[in-house]
């Protein structure tokens, strides 16, 4: 039996073929036509659209009238090839294998163990306040233990957020499994905000423009890795990752004005 993604390459295969791929799109534009009207727009012969509507069988639907139309799973298999194009246009693809691979499990965690690590450095040794995010208060010395547990806590926080969004935006419950690797792959995704706490100590001039590559950075790698992890179109990754990132800015820094 083929695994899942081997049904997916299949899949994109069969519907890649230029001809299939504009059948497609004409069926979703025109919602159903006459195979007379869809040989004239693809200028073919008869032989050969009937022989591309044979192998499309799953995914067209003949109505009584003879007109044809997508299928729910013409739709589906639709929106699959173009997500999978808009991944690769955006250069997204090797990013997510990153995400779903199980073979990069372990770079994953010392990847996560890293970030970690460096964020309670900063926040401990540097008198920073930090998030996963951003920086708040400066020159405030706390116990190492509370370190630890203000890092810890954003970044299940957040981890929380993204959950939450995930279930409510893509209409799906998330399993125990999934839950685990969103809070790690999470520590994965944020890691170019590092960049922007290291120039940050080291006072370079370039703090700002630093500041801004750091978050687009994490951006493409937030939505790279719930596409990777939780298996969802970008466009919902993209919208959960932008409301996740700017709703735990605002609490965090309401919490540290109100703590700080």
């Amino acid at each position: 039996m083929k695994s899942k993604q081997g049904k997916q390459k299949d899949e994109y295969w069969l519907l890649g073929n230029p001809i299939r791929r504009k059948i497609l799109l004409l069926l979703a534009e025109r919602k159903s036509m006459q195979p007379t009207k869809l040989k004239e727009e693809l200028n073919i012969s008869y032989g050969t659209l009937y022989y591309h509507l044979e192998l499309m069988e799953k995914y067209i639907e003949r109505e009584k009238d003879k007109k044809i139309k997508l299928s729910p799973e013409g739709w589906r298999a639709l929106t699959l090839i173009e997500e999978t194009e808009t991944i690769r246009k955006l250069k997204l693809h090797t990013i997510v294998k990153l995400f779903e691979s199980e073979s990069y499990t372990t770079i994953r965690i010392i990847i996560a163990i890293i970030v970690l690590s460096n964020y309670i450095t900063f926040d401990y040794l540097y008198g920073l306040r930090t998030s996963l995010m951003l920086t708040f208060v400066k020159n405030r010395l706390i116990p190492l233990y509370l370190s630890i547990a203000h890092v810890l806590g954003n970044w299940l926080t957040f981890s929380i957020i993204i959950i939450i969004l995930t279930m409510i935006i893509a209409q799906r419950k998330l399993g125990l499994t999934e839950i685990i690797h969103v809070t790690l792959n999470l520590t994965v995704a944020v890691s170019p905000t590092l960049i922007y706490l290291w120039a940050m100590k080291l006072q370079t001039q370039l703090d700002q423009q630093i500041y801004v590559i750091s978050q687009a950075l994490t951006t493409i790698l937030l939505i790279a890795m719930l596409i990777g992890t939780i298996k969802i179109r970008s466009e919902r990754a993209a919208i959960i990752t932008l409301i996740a990132m700017y709703s735990t800015i605002l609490m965090l820094q309401a919490i540290a004005i109100i703590i700080f």
